[in-house]
């Protein structure tokens, strides 16, 4: 079963270099609220805290060649005298055994609109340039397996594409509740690497959350305070005939330690093809808050039919604030932080 899936992988990237329209994953995280400014430019400068920078990695399927492997790096600032945040956000994503390469870099910005006592309303856009190219040299053709010699394949000279790439999001929220929206690649660049027309669908993003405060009581019967709490949280993303729903609840004690678990797929409400149930995996989350340092750690496991080939997926996110949040005023998003 290894070598059947091994080969598909292997047909599908070769088909990708010879065909002009190809379809492939848009990468993702598992912790996408330890990576806010990805999700949704509007989360730019939110967190009550005056500067952050957060980094997280992400290996998908480590037992097939060519893992997905996907890095990214953001730092966002709030200018509280303006309402207004600022940040800048890398990415990098390697997929296959082609070693095919998705690098963008966006300036990103959010205004916060102050609508009541209770409720604020952030709107954000981001600006970003792209490119995706390949290794040829990496690509095992039909040919070289059939005869054992050098591939009578011509490298083309388009194995590489650049772009720019526009997104934008808004999100409401309150002390306890939060609801965004975003969409990604706005301008549905074109991404063929082959030349002709491969358009970039526009991903959208519906996401939110809602904060349980939890009051423990001491040993004389004195409340020692809400700094326990459960989180619920959803991501909805669509991206043309495609959709997945994430969704899954965090416990977390005394402000420091987080313990959750997630759910991806959609099984009952749609599937790609009959008899296909929509199941992706199972996620396991811990992490920790030390000061001003963030760690969250996750494991994905596989529950669709390549459950048992693929070892699921791995993902660490760091994250570090620049000043303590209770001197910072401004108002926050209170969704979770992994």
């Amino acid at each position: 079963m290894k070598k059947i899936i091994y080969t598909f992988f292997l047909f599908f990237a070769n088909y990708c270099l010879q065909n002009t329209t190809c379809f492939a994953q848009a990468y993702q995280f598992t912790q996408f609220y330890a990576s806010p400014t990805f999700l949704n430019p509007a989360f730019v400068g939110s967190g009550n805290v005056c500067s952050r920078i957060t980094t997280n990695y992400r290996i998908q399927w480590p037992s097939i060649p060519g893992a997905f492997k996907t890095y990214l790096l953001a730092y966002d600032h709030s200018i509280s005298k303006t309402n207004s945040g600022i940040g800048f956000i890398f990415a990098n994503d390697r997929a296959g055994s082609g070693n095919l390469r998705s690098t963008s870099l966006g300036a990103q910005y959010s205004y916060q609109l102050t609508l009541s006592r209770k409720w604020a309303f952030n709107a954000g856009f981001e600006a970003g340039y792209a490119m995706r190219n390949y290794d040829f040299n990496k690509y095992v053709f039909g040919d070289q397996i059939a005869y054992g010699t050098p591939t009578s394949i011509e490298q083309s000279g388009n194995d590489q594409v650049q772009y720019l790439d526009f997104s934008s999001g808004f999100v409401l929220y309150s002390e306890k509740i939060w609801a965004g929206f975003s969409a990604r690649h706005l301008n549905q660049p074109n991404q063929a690497l082959q030349g002709g027309i491969s358009r970039l669908p526009v991903l959208y993003s519906v996401h939110g959350g809602y904060v349980i405060p939890i009051a423990i009581d001491g040993e004389d019967g004195a409340s020692k305070g809400k700094n326990h709490s459960v989180t619920t949280a959803f991501n909805y993303r669509s991206e043309n005939k495609f959709d997945q729903v994430d969704i899954g609840v965090y416990y977390t004690y005394y402000r420091q330690l987080v313990f959750g678990v997630w759910y991806r797929g959609i099984p009952l409400l749609k599937a790609y093809k009959r008899g296909y149930p929509n199941n992706d995996a199972i996620a396991f989350l811990v992490g920790t808050t030390i000061d001003r340092f963030k760690f969250g750690y996750s494991y994905d496991v596989t529950i669709s039919w390549l459950a048992g080939y693929t070892a699921g997926a791995h993902e660490i996110s760091l994250s570090y604030q620049f000043c303590p949040s209770k001197k910072f005023r401004k108002s926050a998003i209170p969704c979770p932080k992994f």
